[in-house]
């Protein structure tokens, strides 16, 4: 498997260039990597404990859901595509 960041943990510029947009290259690679002093963790923002539930991704969805429907029964919204 080929990854996004070299040998020196930096972004691979040639491969990103490859499969992205050039207007995404530029966002990809002034993405900050660190120094690779903290470990990386993975954070659910909608929850206050910032983990991720099954419960909680669907009560998401259904916010979601109800925040961007249609006035009108004419107007039908892919909601999901706003996630």
């Amino acid at each position: 498997m080929t990854s996004l960041l070299d040998d020196q943990n930096q972004w691979n510029e040639e491969l990103i260039k490859v499969h992205f947009l050039p207007i995404d290259v530029e966002v990809i690679l002034n993405i900050s990597l660190g120094d690779g002093s903290l470990a990386n963790e993975l954070c659910w923002h909608f929850d206050k404990r910032e983990n991720y539930s099954v419960k909680g991704g669907y009560k998401l969805t259904h916010t979601l859901k109800e925040a961007l429907s249609p006035s009108t029964s004419d107007n039908k919204t892919d909601w999901w595509w706003f996630l």
